[in-house]
């Protein structure tokens, strides 16, 4: 987890980011209400973050990939939230809808 202090001239607040969940190695899956599962893609990591009217995309390091995926940043600021952090995957499939690495790394 990264906190770190913002300072403008009217206010200062402190933003807080969190790294996205990895993945887990195990031999045996835990069981129990506490516990969810989802399938493992094969894409990035995300962080999808709206502030306002800001978004930001963040990879697992914490670096931006905004730029590279302006369809999703603009699909998040769409979200009729004032602000929202997401923690998901993203992933693109080739022609017949599976998962596809390389494709996302064409970008």
């Amino acid at each position: 987890m990264i906190i770190r202090h913002v300072a403008n001239e009217r206010q200062e607040h402190m933003t807080l980011i969190v790294r996205p969940m990895m993945a887990t190695a195990a031999t045996v899956l835990p069981n129990g209400p506490d516990w969810s599962y989802e399938v493992k893609w094969d894409g990035y990591r995300t962080l999808a973050i709206k502030d306002g009217a800001r978004v930001t995309l963040l990879s697992r390091n914490l670096k931006s990939l905004t730029t590279q995926y302006p369809s999703i940043a603009k699909a998040v600021g769409s979200l009729a939230v004032e602000s929202a952090t997401l923690d998901g995957e993203i992933v693109a499939v080739d022609e017949e809808g599976r998962p596809s690495f390389q494709a996302l790394q064409h970008r």
